[in-house]
């Protein structure tokens, strides 16, 4: 969506759609993270605040182009100019529509990494659905897979 810009989470930037996040990826070589949250979803809020800043998850985010899809309303400091809130619904409802149809999931959170194919379209690498993350070292190895990191 060209009315959407990236915004900074953590020091990172994290952008708002799945098209720009692709196109980033395959002219820097990176895999996407997407990261499927919610305005108002706990279980999103306490991963961003409390496991995303983590050094070695925030060290292993970085080797990813980060997109964030919301799923109930596209927050305002997405967009370049104001978007009305009958707008940012619709955005996420896509979202919401693209997760359930492609990845077979509704919940909140959601992690998805895919590679790009240069074509605008993608392959799924892996899927993380623990939600509230509890299992650090599980998550912090789904990130590490896709990179080859050990």
């Amino acid at each position: 969506n060209a009315d959407l810009r990236p915004v900074t989470i953590h020091e990172q930037a994290w952008v708002g759609d799945l098209a720009t996040a692709l196109e980033q990826a395959a002219k820097e070589k990176k895999p996407v993270f997407i990261d499927f949250t919610g305005v108002t979803c706990v279980n999103c809020k306490i991963n961003e605040k409390v496991v995303f800043p983590k050094a070695e998850v925030k060290e292993l985010l970085a080797r990813y182009v980060r997109v964030q899809l919301y799923t109930d309303t596209v927050p305002e400091e997405f967009y370049k100019k104001a978007a009305e809130e009958v707008v940012r619904e619709k955005h996420a409802a896509a979202n919401q529509e693209f997760q359930k149809k492609i990845f077979s999931a509704e919940q909140l959170p959601y992690y998805v990494i895919v590679k790009p194919d240069g074509d605008g379209g993608f392959t799924i690498v892996g899927a993380y659905d623990e939600g509230k993350i509890n299992k650090l070292p599980a998550f912090v190895e789904f990130l590490k897979k896709p990179l080859g990191a050990k």
